[in-house]
């Protein structure tokens, strides 16, 4: 297996940690931390942090395929955007802009089957995140949701409203979080990794 090549950012954290984003590696460490420290942490997470840097490297790729084909996806199914690269980035955006009632009717449809609730819903465009939850004061729970996912089939955008209508109870990813997830929604699991393996490039889609 090939050396990581990766950029060093020292700092005052408290352990090592590394970051991966467009196929591009970055480790954390604290000013005082050992050069061999570092290189024993990346030795021992060398096998994770390849498969991440090539599972980023097919999203780009898939991504440059579609938009060289002039394709996009809209609740799972294809659909062609006009030829024209610029009116094909202003389609997809109009797209997204156009179906966010769809996905506030569909939180609000796990939410009511779910008994859990979300104050306060808004939209984002995030290169990053599906969704996030927010708790605002004493029990204000608020939602962003990523207008991309309309391009994502209907039970993988329930799963990320159901993942984020879990966080207005437990905030964050401990066994108390899965359980209450797998409690509403049983292959929850098997949609997360549906979402992670096969969708992972609509968040890199038309950039």
């Amino acid at each position: 297996m090939e050396k990581i090549v990766c950029k060093l950012v020292r700092g005052n954290y408290r352990k090592i940690f590394a970051k991966i984003k467009g196929g591009k590696v970055v480790v954390y460490a604290n000013t005082k931390t050992p050069r061999k420290e570092i290189d024993d942490f990346l030795q021992k997470k060398k096998k994770d942090i390849a498969k991440v840097v090539e599972r980023q490297k097919q999203k780009v790729s898939k991504a440059n395929e579609l938009e060289k084909q002039g394709k996009a996806y809209l609740f799972g199914r294809e659909v062609l955007l006009p030829q024209k690269h610029k009116d094909r980035l202003k389609n997809v955006r109009e797209l997204c802009k156009e179906y966010q009632p769809n996905l506030r009717s569909i939180l609000f449809e796990m939410a009511n089957r779910s008994k859990l609730k979300c104050d306060e819903l808004v939209f984002g465009n995030a290169k990053t995140l599906w969704g996030t939850c927010y708790h605002v004061g004493y029990r204000y729970d608020k939602i962003r949701l990523n207008e991309r996912l309309i391009m994502l089939p209907r039970d993988l955008i329930e799963y990320v409203c159901m993942h984020e209508l879990t966080h207005t109870v437990h905030h964050n990813h401990s066994k108390d979080f899965w359980n209450e997830l797998c409690k509403h929604m049983p292959d929850a699991l098997e949609r997360r990794k549906k979402l992670r393996n096969e969708y992972g490039w609509v968040l890199e889609f038309y950039r």
